[in-house]
């Protein structure tokens, strides 16, 4: 899939919708940080299970627990967010492995879930490559023995910049 398909059919149709609720979710640097992140995780969605047999899924690699953790802890307190949630999912409460499939391939639930992710940390949001790299790794990989800033920037590269 194209970068341009990308941004226009899955990641801005969420961060609209988010920023109607929160005009602050969305913005350019977290688009390109949720695209770096695609391109990070997944090879910009080459692989919908993580690799090596890791319990992530879909395109964000977002693990099941993650998920679970948003989804019932998180929006549980945010109602209007969890609107976005529930219509991304034709309103529809499911058992984990639900939730798990809809990861693997709804890739706009994927998109809100990691722009979700993203937004419970309270450091703010770089606004260059470099540092969206490192907050990747700080806040979303947090991973000491795999995946480090300088993989995010060469996955943006290939795939965000060259795509293009």
């Amino acid at each position: 899939m194209k970068v341009e398909q990308v941004e226009n059919y899955i990641i801005n149709p969420v961060l609209d919708a988010c920023a109607q609720i929160e005009p602050r979710m969305r913005s350019n640097s977290i688009k390109q940080l949720l695209l770096g992140t695609m391109a990070q995780e997944s090879a910009f969605g080459l692989y919908s299970r993580q690799v090596g047999g890791g319990p992530a899924l879909g395109p964000f690699q977002i693990e099941p627990a993650t998920e679970k953790w948003l989804r019932e802890d998180y929006l549980a307190r945010k109602p209007k967010l969890k609107n976005i949630a529930s219509l991304l999912l034709h309103d529809a409460p499911r058992d984990d492995e639900y939730y798990n499939v809809q990861l693997e391939t709804n890739w706009r639930y994927g998109a809100f879930m990691a722009r979700i992710r993203y937004w419970v940390v309270p450091d703010p949001l770089p606004d260059q490559l470099e540092g969206w790299a490192e907050y990747w790794d700080k806040h979303y990989n947090a991973n000491p023995n795999h995946g480090f800033p300088e993989d995010f920037i060469k996955a943006y590269n290939k795939y965000v910049m060259n795509m293009s």
